[in-house]
């Protein structure tokens, strides 16, 4: 799985009421920088694709590729997914033939989907199925769907105010240790995250 358009913002704003900066008792504006970077830095331990969380915190646009003619259903990483862009096969001539594309109106396959399901499902009508002609080996499907919150107020409160600590964390220690200063690793907010994780 791969980032075909990354995120257009990030997950918890700086200045508003209950944001970054009010979270961390902070209003020098010189501190912005240091503070979106550990927040960056946080989302990205737990953010889809790479993450441990499996979810993709804020809107993007994924591709997930196969080796391989796909299963009767297909499992979408990175939810909560909210739309189906794009899916292209490679046929045996080695050409890649597009099969569906909603903004073209494209439907070959007869798409089926179930996108409130955590990881959300795909497949196509039973009684049209994935073309036949589909060859196997490195990127013979591509699937291009949107996935994510909409914005930071859509973001669960759990994955939100884990982001907030972690972010304190990082911010408040900016290296791996500090001379006569004992580390005190927040390990219990991970617990908050334990009913939100994916586990396909």
């Amino acid at each position: 799985m791969s980032v075909l358009v990354a995120p257009a913002s990030d997950p918890i704003s700086l200045d508003d009421p209950g944001g970054l900066k009010q979270h961390l008792r902070v209003d020098d504006p010189s501190e912005d920088d240091l503070i979106t970077n550990a927040l960056r830095a946080a989302a990205n331990e737990i953010d889809s694709p790479g993450g441990w969380l499996g979810r993709s915190v804020i809107t993007r646009t994924l591709r997930l590729t196969l080796d391989r003619a796909p299963p009767p259903i297909v499992y979408l990483p990175g939810p909560p997914v909210t739309s189906i862009r794009m899916i292209t096969v490679r046929d045996s001539e080695d050409n890649l033939d597009v099969i569906y594309d909603s903004v073209e109106a494209i439907d070959l396959i007869g798409l089926m989907s179930d996108l409130t399901a955590e990881p959300a499902l795909i497949w196509p009508d039973r009684d049209i199925g994935w073309p036949s002609d589909i060859q196997g080996g490195v990127d013979s499907v591509r699937i291009d769907y949107v996935a994510g919150y909409a914005d930071g107020a859509a973001i669960p409160r759990a994955i939100r105010q884990w982001l907030l600590m972690r972010t304190a964390e990082l911010y408040r220690d900016r290296e791996p240790s500090v001379l006569g200063v004992a580390s005190n690793p927040l390990q219990h907010a991970d617990r908050m995250l334990d009913s939100l994780r994916i586990r396909a």
